[in-house]
């Protein structure tokens, strides 16, 4: 069960990821580039994908929402091959 729940999110990520690719391709780029010369079309694509679409799309991902501006990260222990023997 525990498989198949995995195989479920990470089918669900793959299938947003490949969705946020067409829609920034073939719609927002698309459009853009038909009504504003080249290098307008690419900077506003880019505008639009990097602090519109892919956001949105990520805080789907996340169960907390929004990517948090600030995180807090206790302090490690231990070395880093200590911590990856104890998984």
């Amino acid at each position: 069960m525990r498989v198949l729940n995995r195989l479920l999110q990470r089918l669900v990520v793959v299938g947003l990821g490949i969705f946020s690719v067409w829609l920034i391709v073939f719609v927002v780029f698309d459009t853009a580039d038909q009504r504003l010369p080249w290098i307008l079309a690419v900077s506003l694509t880019y505008g639009i994908a990097a602090y519109v679409i892919l956001p949105r799309i990520l805080a789907r991902l996340t169960s907390t929402g929004p990517w948090p501006w600030r995180t807090r990260r206790s302090r490690p222990s231990g070395s880093f091959s200590s911590r990856m023997l104890a998984r």
